[in-house]
């Protein structure tokens, strides 16, 4: 099967950085811009977030935030080269 590219999994990264910079930051408005306009978050034990603008909201409701940091890009559907997973 093909997997993601090296350029896939550095944009990846890059996109994790940029939402763990903003989650410690409390930037609700960087964070929210990641999501796509139709995106859906999906929550244990609650109902999907449905739309960029209501994940927003959601993420406005949630608790500071002061450690957050991606550990690594794991894909169940495309591996990702040069990422073993749990790296």
């Amino acid at each position: 099967p093909m997997g993601l590219t090296p350029g896939d999994a550095a944009a990846l990264r890059q996109a994790l950085d940029t939402e763990m910079r903003a989650a410690n930051a409390a930037d609700v408005a960087s964070w929210t811009a990641l999501y796509a306009p139709d995106a859906l978050v999906l929550r244990p034990h609650a109902p999907p977030v449905e739309g960029r603008e209501a994940i927003g909201r959601w993420l406005a409701t949630l608790p500071p935030i002061s450690r957050a940091k991606g550990e690594g890009i794991e894909s169940p559907i495309f591996p990702v080269e040069g990422v073993q997973p749990g790296r």
